[in-house]
């Protein structure tokens, strides 16, 4: 056996192992797609007009925006995908805005699940921009495919509850707990397959700061003499309206010291996976 024809069959071997590579992603980029749609079909299309009917006018048009967002951003990744690495551009960025922002406008109303699936939205909502943005500063392509990869947090969350309802968990559990894990573990696992370095606890941790951030913004709104007018754009967004706890006013230092550590540790992690 000659060297040239050595070479010609790891040349060979080479382009099948591509066109392998190659198949396999655009079968799993179909799959990606054909879950979509189905929870579109079956599920979204009966919960749309619920949704429609309990939020206001102004919620209405979050809610279109926050699905038009996401679904544009998911279209645009994976048509793109199918050439190769996807370098992010500043439409993809202003997607990935539009979706958070709707993210934190929607959750602000949100009358499902317990105390804790509200932060298990805004976390997340939270974590987008700052992983979008990073993506394009450093032109990354796998930040960018961590960032819409955290997208699918909205497939796991409704296969989780499929599951759960399929394998009688809803005969010991309420509705309300089940959606509130499936939100939370959806994440974790969205997070998780995303590649990002410490992705999952700075989430977990992100969570935790919220829900007592949001406990603090309530006690305020409790008070005679606050007036939503007084309080800052940040306690708008995140809090429900009619949300009425109480805890210290130390709470605020708390979990800002630790949002605001999650950030930071946040910002070196991806640096250094930018280097």
């Amino acid at each position: 056996m000659t060297a040239v024809s050595v070479m010609g069959r790891a040349r060979h071997s080479l382009e099948g192992y591509w066109e392998l590579m190659a198949s396999g992603k655009k079968t799993q980029y179909l799959l990606i797609c054909s879950m979509y749609l189905l929870i579109f079909a079956y599920h979204t299309r009966r919960s749309l007009p619920v949704y429609n009917a309990k939020f206001r006018k102004q919620s209405s048009l979050s809610l279109v925006l926050h699905i038009l967002a996401g679904s544009f951003e998911l279209i645009r990744y994976y048509t793109r995908a199918l050439d190769g690495d996807v370098v992010p551009e500043v439409l993809d960025t202003a997607a990935c805005f539009a979706q958070a922002f709707t993210t934190l406008r929607l959750s602000k109303t949100l009358l499902r699940g317990d105390i804790t699936t509200r932060p298990s939205y805004q976390a997340p909502a939270l974590m987008r921009p700052f992983v979008g943005l990073t993506a394009l500063v450093y032109q990354s392509p796998s930040i960018h495919r961590a960032s819409v990869k955290l997208l699918h947090a909205f497939l796991y969350t409704r296969m989780i509850i499929f599951l759960a309802k399929r394998f009688g968990v809803g005969k010991i559990q309420s509705n309300a707990t089940i959606y509130a894990h499936a939100v939370f573990l959806g994440a974790i696992i969205a997070i998780h397959d995303s590649g990002l370095p410490a992705g999952v606890p700075v989430y977990i941790g992100m969570v935790g700061a919220v829900m007592v951030l949001n406990r603090y913004v309530a006690d305020r709104l409790a008070r005679p003499w606050t007036s939503e007018v007084s309080m800052s754009i940040w306690g708008r967004t995140l809090i429900h309206p009619h949300l009425r706890m109480t805890t210290h006013p130390a709470s605020l230092r708390n979990s800002t010291t630790i949002l605001l550590c999650s950030l930071v540790f946040f910002s070196d992690v991806l640096i250094c996976a930018c280097t």
